[in-house]
């Protein structure tokens, strides 16, 4: 694992303390991902994302993989279950925040899913560059009668 981190963060081995938290190393989110995707090939099953933030160091990250390891092949022992690798991703939550009264994921799908919706959208789109105008225009006249008093 060591070499792992030192190669992705792209620092000499000399250099990793194990002991040191993985995101000091330099290491992005999808860095983190890779790692944890080609630690999954080599202890041969997956691996929950969130084990680091419940383990962030790689001593602590390896302790947790080893011991996890341990009682996965003590189960798989007695339970002949194929290991499944293929879990779907699934999206838990979503934010948005659109012109045009779009307050919600159910009014963008309307927005977009409905023909109706597409030429509203097409005039909304229209409307942006002359609300940007009468707002230059408010502005020009607030300033002018500024400059008057």
């Amino acid at each position: 694992m060591i070499d792992e981190v030192a190669r992705r963060a792209d620092i000499k081995v000399a250099q990793i303390n194990v002991d040191r938290p993985l995101f000091e190393f330099g290491l992005s989110s999808r860095g983190l991902v890779e790692l944890l995707g080609a630690l999954s090939e080599t202890l041969g099953r997956s691996i929950d994302p969130s084990v680091l933030f419940e383990h962030p160091t790689i001593s602590a990250l390896a302790n947790s993989l080893f011991v996890k390891d341990t009682q996965d092949r003590r189960a798989a022992a007695s339970d002949s279950a194929p290991v499944r690798d293929d879990d779907p991703i699934a999206v838990v939550g979503i934010g948005c925040r659109l012109p045009g009264g779009v307050d919600s994921m159910d009014d963008l799908w309307e927005l977009t899913a409905f023909s109706e919706a597409l030429d509203d959208l097409d005039m909304l789109l229209r409307k942006i560059p002359q609300i940007r105008e009468a707002i230059r225009a408010i502005q020009e006249c607030a300033q002018e009668r500024t400059e008057m008093m």
